[in-house]
């Protein structure tokens, strides 16, 4: 409610009075310093018959204009997928994640037809595989253990079981749409929010068009 009253109520008031944008528009966020951390996507006055920003507008965000204008250009007219990849691993060296190959199963039902699915699981998820899959596959969706490098952001990696690991430099120039489904994936550092490069804006950088991450 306090960003909503501090910060988006006038941003809003300003799209559908000046620009007259419609409601169910998408709207994207490029934040700098320290509220590049701040949920503005979930801002709202939270009143009965008052609309949240999530009922009036679709939120995303751009780590920079330029990466957002990149990955625009050229953005295909349809957005169902024509193929898809889950990668799920629940046994990593640092974490169980006990909800990793449930969760991709359930994805693979929301998938429409005919768009072709492959699920990576456990032995299967060689780093040979995962690394193709980006390039192989229109959208990636990936439940693993992630490990962030605010120092050097491109050797910030997701773990493998085997301990194996692939990093942001093994993702360049890949797929068009990744659902990243990991804790922070979408957090900066604390020091310098709006200048560390998480690990979406990473895959963003990298080539992706479109990222889903985290912020808790």
């Amino acid at each position: 409610r306090q960003l909503w009253d501090m910060i988006v109520h006038a941003i809003v008031r300003v799209l559908q009075g000046e620009l007259q944008l419609p409601v169910g528009w998408r709207i994207w966020w490029c934040l700098a310093s320290s509220i590049s951390s701040m949920p503005l996507h979930a801002a709202g006055p939270y009143r009965r018959g008052e609309a949240n920003l999530n009922q009036i507008y679709v939120s995303s965000y751009a780590p920079t204009l330029a990466a957002l204008v990149k990955s625009r250009r050229g953005m295909q007219q349809k957005q169902e997928p024509r193929s898809f990849s889950a990668i799920s691993q629940a046994d990593l060296p640092t974490a169980y994640l006990s909800g990793a190959v449930s969760e991709a199963n359930l994805v693979k039902t929301l998938i429409p037809e005919p768009t072709s699915f492959v699920h990576l699981s456990g032995q299967e998820a060689t780093r040979k595989m995962v690394l193709e899959a980006p390039k192989r596959h229109d959208w990636v969706y990936s439940a693993r253990h992630r490990q962030q490098d605010i120092q050097q952001p491109y050797k910030s990696y997701f773990e493998m079981d085997r301990r194996e690991k692939f990093t942001l430099l093994d993702l360049i120039d890949a797929g068009e749409f990744a659902f990243l489904s990991a804790c922070h994936t979408a957090q900066g550092d604390k020091a310098t929010p709006d200048e560390a490069i998480h690990l979406a804006a990473g895959l963003q950088f990298a080539g992706f068009k479109s990222v889903i991450g985290t912020l808790w």
